[in-house]
């Protein structure tokens, strides 16, 4: 800004002064502070503005050098400046010390010339502090948010009406080991399992279309270690820059969960001792073998022989070592479809689908051989009573036909120990 060319151009006798005086009294009121410098830097004029810029009262400001505000200014500098240059057209960034000894950031203009044979410059200063302090807290807050995105265990990720993925969270490379630019650009149900496809896109539609507002779902993706992986998301309606509808997802890997609910359910309805189905499963399955496809049915009823004997004697160490041999007995003369489990602590019960009486019998004659040889090589020989019934009416409860195999279980133990 040439104002001191323009002043020299455009006022009489280069009143220079005076016209400094107009510009000053027009912006005494505006948030830009004014000052004018003699040849020796000292202030000639000044508005209320740059005054209260550093604190000053406009009569202190008057007894000022530019080196009493500019930290980086000394006065040996600015007189070799005023020696070296005579005309002088400035902007730039600096700061300015205030009364109290506080620094502030301002963005100066300095235009520096001859008048009336007297060099003087025109200063326009603005401060920047607040803006400055904007700026240092806005950088604050992208670090600590991408030092959070980056290191968070929740994926974000944006996609348009299309369902094409727009953003995705860099953290996205440490969960699936590849570059963040490979997902831009795609189908966001394209990595899904084709099963969970459509009912994702349900709900993508249904927010959409204006239906709800949030919306989340679980689906399994397949990684890049060929797995498949659980995700839960958590999806709302926004709006991109441009304002068009978004959906901005929160994505998190949710397998360990997964893992775990499944192992709490195993552990639910399995014996931990055998690893064979428990008496809440067996339950289960008597109210859910009521379809008459699962006829004809057998139900095996198994109880160890003297296994209180066995605890007394040789402990329950022992004891149980002869409860897992029986488990695993069953489990190899039974099919896998077959279910076998251990209702009480010496009973066990096989429920057999689609099994006929002569399928029974030869599984019953089976499990007889296969004792005597199961038995070779233990000192404490396995030993236990069995009763079966095969049932073809399907309206015959499940439930009834096990408690007639545990008749004939009971009536079994008594003419051996008779």
């Amino acid at each position: 800004m040439d104002f001191i060319g323009k002043i020299e151009n455009g006022t009489e006798n280069n009143d220079f002064k005076g016209c400094f005086k107009v510009m000053k009294d027009l912006l005494d009121n505006s948030e830009l502070g004014m000052v004018l410098l003699g040849r020796d830097f000292k202030v000639i004029d000044s508005n209320e503005q740059f005054a209260k810029m550093l604190g000053y009262s406009k009569e202190e400001i008057l007894n000022l050098h530019v080196w009493d505000w500019d930290p980086y200014t000394s006065k040996e500098a600015m007189e070799r400046l005023s020696i070296e240059t005579e005309k002088l057209n400035l902007t730039f960034e600096s700061q300015h010390l205030t009364k109290d000894g506080n620094i502030i950031d301002v963005f100066l203009s300095i235009d520096t010339g001859m008048m009336n044979d007297e060099l003087v410059s025109f200063c326009i200063s603005v401060d920047m502090t607040e803006k400055r302090r904007l700026q240092r807290e806005l950088k604050k807050s992208e670090s600590m948010f991408k030092n959070f995105v980056e290191n968070s265990q929740d994926v974000i990720f944006v996609i348009n009406r299309n369902y094409t993925i727009t953003y995705f969270s860099p953290n996205v490379e440490k969960f699936y080991q590849v570059p963040q630019s490979i997902f831009i650009g795609q189908n966001y149900l394209s990595f899904l399992l084709p099963e969970y496809r459509l009912r994702l896109e349900r709900v993508f539609k249904e927010i959409f279309e204006g239906e709800k507002i949030h919306g989340s779902a679980e689906y399994q993706v397949m990684g890049i270690d060929e797995k498949n992986h659980w995700i839960e998301s958590n999806i709302s309606l926004s709006v991109d820059e441009f304002g068009e509808p978004v959906i901005i997802g929160i994505s998190r890997n949710i397998q360990k969960q997964k893992d775990y609910e499944k192992k709490l359910e195993y552990l639910s309805f399995h014996d931990q001792l055998t690893g064979l189905y428990n008496r809440a499963y067996f339950d289960d399955a008597i109210k859910r073998f009521k379809n008459g496809r699962y006829y004809p049915i057998t139900v095996f009823a198994v109880d160890i022989d003297d296994l209180k004997i066995i605890n007394d004697n040789f402990g329950h160490h022992t004891g149980d070592q002869l409860i897992k041999r029986c488990a695993c007995l069953l489990k190899k003369m039974f099919r896998k479809e077959d279910i076998i489990a251990r209702i009480g602590g010496d009973e066990f019960v096989a429920i057999l689908p689609k099994t006929n009486e002569a399928v029974a019998k030869a599984i019953s004659d089976r499990i007889a051989c296969e004792l005597e040889t199961f038995n070779e090589d233990y000192r404490h020989k396995l030993k236990f009573s069995y009763g079966f019934v095969t049932e073809e009416n399907e309206k015959i409860p499940l439930f009834d036909i096990y408690k007639r195999s545990d008749h004939m279980l009971i009536n079994k133990k008594k003419i051996k120990k008779s």
